[in-house]
């Protein structure tokens, strides 16, 4: 199937096992097949980018 993208049946979904507040970090992790870990960290990380960026655009 030459020039054919193949689509795999992979799902992002909300995960219950492991799941620290709604699982949605969990589920992010399970797509990737990475850490939930890392995901969370990268989570604080631009959630704590965005806040300085509006502090600084209300100044």
């Amino acid at each position: 199937m030459e020039g054919w993208i193949l689509m795999s049946n992979k799902r992002l979904y909300r995960a219950s096992q492991g799941a620290m507040i709604s699982g949605v970090c969990q589920g992010i992790a399970d797509y990737f097949k990475m850490d939930a870990t890392i995901i969370r960290l990268i989570w604080v990380v631009v959630t704590i980018f965005h806040l300085d960026l509006l502090v600084l655009f209300y100044i």
